[in-house]
């Protein structure tokens, strides 16, 4: 029945395993006590074949797998008469022998099935673990209906591990076509995947003519699902690929900007006062030490998506600080207690670098009873100043913005900090880049005559409504509620990441807000090379 001895102790050691672990069964598992209807699972599967080293004929002692079917025969995307099932993580092809039977209409995606296995047998077809022998006549649906969450998983991980996922679903977030489509182009055949993770190219996301997707235009950047599979290059030789099954394993997640810097973090309330004048001293009776300071904690982390000189190309800076619903009709322009404008006009950042602009102290997280945090003066700064100083009546902004004990409010109104061009800010002035945090005081509302003019399109924003074409240019109006809620912005020393991931030219995954809670000893790497930092996407 076994090609060897060796093959038939692994098969009845597995039997072995499932008797004694036959209570320990998921949704999908299908088991018999019976000595002569066994069911294995998929990895079982694959580890006789591993351990066998070379194709394995199954018997009358392994009777029926089951499993989720994950491919789509009807949408034309599947390699020859083959479905894909899936059981927990582990996937398997089933090649169908009587090639005149309908998969399409008789075996759909989402049916639970079980295969009768006898005289079947493992192999690996062109690197995928595949069973064969398998007629229409011996496959049965058990229900319908059935969904498999795929993997995510970057290209990397993937490519690393590609036979941990072959013939299972998995999900590619934000990825790139490399070479760059040009315009009309379709995904018929095989295109180079790329996400910033591994070089271009290492997986291909394979589309058969003739399928529902080979006349879908491609994307400039979208999430895929798919089958990993491996396929044949023009050469022969094997080649990692993603089959995605339908039109609903596309989703566009890219979009398309102009924008030359981005907000990517701040720092909205140190440990200790936000603001302290310079020479102000802070004693310590329990530790015995004193913190001198120089000017203020808190601060705004940026990325620069071109290379930028600013004595050549300025820029500005502003934070808008006493609440959205006191907006006046100059806007970002008010100054006074209400709105503080950096001027960057020295110093330089390459593209895809972060750089810094807040108050004059420098430091990560503020000050403690040990004495003040990481010291981060050797980050770029760009702009940094002292926020409050003797005078409370002396414009301490350049240009605007009065003396005030913290700069980035911490407060139950909604306050906001913004970027532009040039330094001469106007109340027509719009932003390059705009974000607002703490939830709106619904008991205040919005003055949407008189609100803050947000970015013309940015990820989180839009001036005119996608769905409705009518111009939104303020915060506040139609879509343009984004928010960082007070929960991420309210407690001391914590970091506001705002993730997502950017190029040049194009947002591949939107801004997504999170808390860093930062410590005295916390690095520079906390903020700037942490999960979930933004990550500028480089051209390849």
């Amino acid at each position: 029945m076994y090609k060897n001895i060796k093959s038939l102790q692994i098969i009845l050691f597995i039997i072995c395993l499932l008797v004694i672990h036959s209570g320990c069964q998921t949704d999908t598992d299908i088991t018999s006590p019976s000595r002569d209807n066994v069911h294995l699972t998929i990895q079982d599967i694959k580890s006789i074949y591993k351990a066998e080293g070379e194709n394995v004929k199954l018997g009358d002692d392994i009777d029926f797998i089951s499993g989720v079917v994950i491919s789509d025969a009807s949408s034309g995307n599947v390699p020859g008469n083959s479905i894909y099932i899936q059981e927990g993580r582990d996937g398997i092809a089933i090649d169908i022998e009587d090639k005149s039977s309908s998969i399409s209409e008789d075996i759909l995606q989402g049916n639970l099935i079980k295969i009768n296995l006898t005289g079947s047998s493992i192999i690996k077809k062109d690197g995928n673990f595949t069973i064969t022998g398998i007629n229409s006549s011996d496959v049965e649906v058990l229900e319908e209906g059935k969904s498999v969450e795929p993997a995510s998983l970057t290209l990397r991980d993937l490519t690393n591990n590609f036979d941990n996922h072959n013939a299972s679903l998995v999900k590619l977030n934000a990825v790139e076509i490399k070479p760059t489509p040009t315009t009309g182009d379709t995904y018929e055949g095989s295109n180079g995947l790329f996400d910033g993770s591994t070089e271009a190219g290492a997986v291909k996301l394979k589309v058969s003519p003739g399928s529902v997707l080979s006349d879908r235009k491609i994307e400039k950047a979208a999430d895929y699902i798919g089958i990993a599979i491996y396929g044949k290059d023009g050469k022969d030789n094997l080649q990692k690929q993603i089959w995605p099954r339908n039109e609903s394993d596309i989703a566009t997640t890219g979009k398309s900007h102009d924008m030359d810097i981005i907000i990517t973090g701040f720092m909205a309330d140190p440990r200790g006062h936000d603001q302290r004048e310079k020479g102000f001293e802070t004693n310590y009776s329990s530790t015995g030490i004193t913190v001198t300071h120089d000017g203020g904690y808190e601060y705004m982390q940026f990325m620069a998506l071109k290379d930028i000189d600013f004595s050549e190309t300025p820029y500005s800076v502003v934070v808008a600080r006493d609440g959205v619903y006191r907006v006046t009709p100059a806007g970002w322009a008010e100054g006074g207690s209400t709105t503080f404008k950096f001027n960057l006009t020295k110093g330089t950042v390459e593209k895809g670098s972060f750089f810094y602009v807040g108050s004059a102290s420098k430091v990560i997280a503020g000050y403690w009873p040990k004495g003040k945090s990481t010291d981060i003066s050797d980050a770029n700064w760009i702009r940094a100043l002292e926020i409050q100083l003797g005078d409370s009546d002396a414009t301490a902004g350049d240009g605007f913005g009065r003396s005030t004990t913290a700069l980035l409010a911490n407060t139950s109104l909604a306050v906001g900090l913004a970027v532009f061009e040039g330094t001469e800010i106007t109340s027509t002035s719009v932003p390059i880049d705009a974000v607002f945090y703490n939830e709106p005081d619904e008991s205040f509302p919005l003055d949407l005559d008189n609100s803050y003019l947000i970015p013309e399109q940015s990820d989180l924003f839009n001036a005119v409504n996608s769905e409705t074409g009518e111009n939104q240019p303020y915060y506040g109006m139609g879509t343009n509620n984004f928010v960082v809620s007070e929960k991420v912005a309210g407690d001391e020393s914590n970091w506001i990441k705002m993730g997502g991931i950017v190029s040049s030219d194009n947002w591949l995954e939107k801004r997504n807000p999170s808390r860093v809670k930062l410590n005295r000893t916390s690095k520079l790497s906390d903020i700037e090379d942490a999960s979930g930092v933004t990550f500028f996407r480089k051209e390849q």
